[in-house]
C-alpha cells in the first residue's frame, strides 16, 4: 500500500512539472522609421545599408586645426560602407571651401539628379548630430545632422575630407 504522504508529494511535483513558467515579457523592439526603411533591424542594431549624402570640406590638418581647400557632397548608396574616396557619378565637387549653412543650396551630380538642401545659419554652433536641416533629390526627403568631422577619406593629395553634414532619408 503506498503511504498518503508519497502520493501528496507525488501530486505536488507532478503538477509543478506540467504548469508552465511564465517567462519575462520580450522588450518591444525600438524601430526607427525611415520613410519605407527602418533604420533598427531584428536584432536592435543600426542598419547600415541606409543611403546618405555627406557635406564634406577638405584640406590639410596641421596641429588639430582644419585648413580647407575645397568642398564635396557624397551620395552613398549604402552609408555603412561609404568611406573611400567617391568617384565622378556619386559626388559633387566644388573647387573652393561652400558655406554650407545660411539658405538654400543645390548641386547637380553628373547623374543629373540635384541634390537641395537648408542648413540653419548657426548649425555649427550646436551639439554634434544635432538635426540642423533638410535636403531632398527627386526621389526622397532627407534630414541633416551636424557630424562630428571626421576624416570620411583622404584624396588624392592627401588631405583629410571630413565630414561637415551627413544626412539620411527622413
Amino acid at each position: 500500500m503506498i503511504p498518503a504522504k508519497f502520493i501528496a508529494f507525488a501530486s505536488l511535483l507532478l503538477g509543478a512539472l506540467a504548469t508552465p513558467i511564465a517567462s519575462p515579457a520580450a522588450e518591444p523592439e525600438a524601430e526607427v522609421a525611415i520613410g519605407s526603411a527602418s533604420l533598427i533591424d531584428e536584432r536592435g542594431e543600426i542598419v547600415k545599408r541606409v543611403e546618405g549624402v555627406h557635406l564634406i570640406n577638405c584640406g590639410p590638418t596641421v596641429n588639430n586645426a582644419f585648413s580647407w581647400r575645397y568642398s564635396v557632397i557624397v551620395y552613398c548608396p549604402n552609408d555603412g560602407n561609404c568611406r573611400y574616396a567617391p568617384n565622378n557619378s556619386n559626388s559633387c565637387k566644388y573647387n573652393y571651401v561652400l558655406t554650407w549653412e545660411g539658405g538654400e543650396k543645390s548641386c547637380k551630380f553628373s547623374t543629373g539628379v540635384t541634390f537641395r538642401w537648408n542648413i540653419m545659419s548657426n548649425a555649427q554652433s550646436l551639439a554634434n548630430w544635432s538635426n540642423v536641416g533638410w535636403g531632398n533629390n527627386v526621389y526622397k526627403q532627407f534630414v541633416i545632422r551636424k557630424d562630428d568631422k571626421n576624416v570620411f577619406y583622404k584624396d588624392a593629395s592627401g588631405y583629410d575630407c571630413r565630414s561637415i553634414y551627413y544626412s539620411l532619408p527622413n
